[in-house]
């Protein structure tokens, strides 16, 4: 008799346990988050390669859930991206220009092992519709997406490494001229060089999903995977802007008539601590109704 009276025992506590009732929230929520993953500025290369680079994020958010399921949000997010390009060996490109006599020249450029990071930093505001599904413990499974405005805070490019050789080659007198320095055509290492880029703002397809954990009555953690896609293009608009000029001078990759557009991606990790400021209630047990 008493093994069958444990058994009635303990499956009594654990339909009990079961059937508690968890809480769920609803109401205005604050928040801030972190998140770190391959943050990109994402173009084509017509002269080489470029690869995703890394990239985090901070943000400060709100939350309105008007019941257990159904939510808005929106923020303010601060966010970093980074691309690392190269260029094939020896590869060559001309500008057409005269030179300060008023002759036509062809100036030549052959690159060699040159490699570029471009970084952008973006201020983007999130416009979110967010689901959730409680689970019996009061945690639950959320999925969010929406739209982000995206505004650029700045953009760097560096070379990293490298070097170009410029020739002259002039139509007029169907000659090219090299190795005289005086005219800036010579060898340069052009390592360090680095400057500004400009970009307008963007809009970007974005969602998450994830775990939402309690941890007192009132704060809860999030730990999700996000996903954000840019729609249009950065590029302010195509110009014919040569990557280098002047002899020496160098223009960045995004900017340059070798890139026709630019736009932002990025997919990783995120974790968000959020306060619960009103509402709420009991979840339903399997043997309620709603």
């Amino acid at each position: 008799m008493k093994r069958p009276l444990f058994i009635w025992l303990l499956l009594g506590v654990s339909l009990a346990l079961f059937a508690q009732k968890g809480t769920y929230l609803k109401g205005f929520e604050i928040n801030g988050s972190a998140s770190l993953g391959v943050n990109a500025l994402s173009y084509l290369n017509t002269g080489g390669n470029r690869a995703d680079g890394p990239g985090m994020g901070l943000g400060i958010g709100v939350a309105f859930f008007k019941n257990e399921h159904w939510g808005l949000s929106t923020g303010l997010n601060f966010t970093n991206y980074t691309s690392f390009a190269s260029f094939a060996n020896n590869y060559t490109f001309t500008n057409y220009t005269v030179d300060s006599d008023g002759q036509p020249c062809n100036v030549n450029f052959k690159l060699n092992n040159t490699k570029e990071v471009d970084v952008a930093y973006q201020m983007s505001i999130p416009l979110m519709v967010n689901y959730r599904y409680y689970l019996p413990t009061g945690n639950a499974l959320f999925a969010a997406g929406g739209l982000k405005v995206s505004f650029p805070l700045g953009s760097t490019y560096r070379v990293t490494s490298g070097n170009v050789t410029t020739t002259g080659y002039y139509p007029d007198l169907n000659a090219t001229i090299s190795n005289i320095p005086e005219l800036g055509f010579t060898s340069n290492d052009i390592k360090g060089l680095h400057g500004t880029t400009s970009f307008k703002s963007t809009y970007m397809a974005s969602f998450e999903i994830g775990y939402l954990l309690r941890r007192q009555k009132n704060s809860f953690l999030t730990f999700s995977l996000y996903g954000d896609l840019g729609l249009n293009n950065l590029r302010r608009t195509y110009t014919s802007t040569p990557l280098m000029y002047n002899y020496y001078l160098y223009g960045g990759l995004p900017g340059s008539d070798l890139v026709n557009q630019v736009k932002l991606y990025s997919v990783g990790i995120k974790i968000s601590w959020n306060i619960h400021l009103s509402g709420g209630g009991e979840l339903p047990t399997l043997h309620e109704k709603k």
